[in-house]
């Protein structure tokens, strides 16, 4: 019910926005000659993504460094798939199907992240973790043509396979998470510290050879996603010529040459805004009250915020930490008390309706 109200929510205002307020026009500000319900989604990134699944990576058909390098290859392959069961080609058609995809990732996202929070501390705190999270300022980039539900979705099917001590699930949506955004790269800490908690933090023999076994090769295959992500752009960059194509793509076409940068940009304030500076700050004081509640849950919170930051460009910075799920769940902890949740409830969802508005209308917020 929470899902289809927030999601409803969002149709509705976009709709209005697209029918009734000034959009952004002119080279750049494409829109689909289709429904506004539909034209409402495809903004900013979704028409790399669209692209990438009807045409294909550029710089794979000219074999030179493009701006498509920066964007992984698991949720354009998903749409493509669906493209081709449907035998439909067209931006209208890769539009929807990223839609679908993506809601349908959300959907799973706030069942799973209500029964881990439910089995840990009861039905109230899940419940605010879920609204939370559905009524974040950035809910909308949760539905739209962008790969924030479906990375939500395998960061939590990797935790819930770590909870139930199937490592071998963990390691294949670690990697899935790393084939659909960097910061997939986060989920190495979880899966690290799992492994020193149940292999190596216990000190003396070990019972039986198997577990001495385990205890040697386990540590190894929780590297098996950094290896997958390695081994994809060292691909592109053999196939580009370049094998350092994917950090020369992210340097030239996104600003994200380092942290030497992020010094160039709190002085010279090229690349992000005020926002996502603020949004910043805030994480980062999510990241230390995670931490001190949970280390495995405080590792992927910190990874998934320090992996954008030394990057060198807080541009979106808002969007990525949107995405990191224990967030939610520190909220709902820390707003103990009904004044408390009611001011974040109020503050989220006017953001939401903000960022949402400025979203439909071309113009950029994350």
């Amino acid at each position: 019910m929470a899902f289809m109200l927030t999601r409803t929510f969002l149709l509705l205002l976009g709709y209005i926005a697209v029918m009734y307020l000034p959009i952004q026009t002119g080279e750049g500000y494409d829109r689909i000659d289709t429904s506004p319900l539909l034209d409402m989604w495809y903004r900013w990134d979704a028409g790399y993504y669209t692209a990438i699944a009807t045409y294909g990576y550029s710089w794979a058909v000219f074999h030179k460094v493009t701006a498509d390098m920066a964007f992984m290859p698991l949720y354009p392959l998903a749409i493509r798939g669906l493209n081709t069961m449907e035998h439909c080609s067209t931006r209208a058609c890769a539009t929807l199907n990223g839609i679908l995809i993506s809601n349908l990732a959300l959907l799973i996202s706030i069942y799973i992240l209500f029964d881990f929070i439910q089995i840990q501390e009861g039905d109230t705190i899940a419940y605010q973790t879920v609204a939370l999270l559905l009524l974040s300022p950035f809910s909308v980039f949760f539905s739209g043509v962008y790969t924030e539900s479906l990375f939500l979705c395998l960061s939590l099917l990797t935790f819930l396979a770590l909870h139930k001590d199937r490592f071998i699930l963990a390691i294949c949506t670690a990697s899935l998470a790393c084939l659909t955004r960097t910061v997939g790269l986060a989920l190495y800490f979880p899966l690290m510290i799992w492994v020193w908690q149940k292999y190596w933090r216990v000190q003396g023999n070990l019972d039986t050879i198997l577990l001495s076994i385990r205890r040697f090769l386990t540590p190894l295959a929780a590297h098996i996603p950094v290896f997958i992500f390695i081994g994809y752009i060292a691909f592109m960059g053999w196939h580009v010529g370049d094998w350092t194509g994917y950090f020369k793509a992210n340097a030239l076409f996104w600003k994200r040459d380092g942290p030497g940068h992020l010094i160039y940009w709190l002085v010279m304030r090229e690349g992000g805004s005020v926002d996502d500076m603020v949004f910043a700050v805030l994480y980062i004081i999510l990241v230390i009250f995670t931490w001190r509640k949970d280390l495995t849950l405080g590792g992927f919170a910190l990874a998934a915020i320090a992996l954008p930051l030394l990057s060198g460009n807080l541009a979106s910075m808002r969007r990525y930490g949107s995405v990191v799920f224990p967030f939610y769940w520190t909220l709902a902890q820390q707003a103990n008390r009904a004044n408390k949740l009611s001011l974040i409830y109020l503050v989220s969802i006017v953001l939401l309706i903000i960022y949402t508005l400025q979203f439909v209308t071309w113009h950029w917020v994350a």
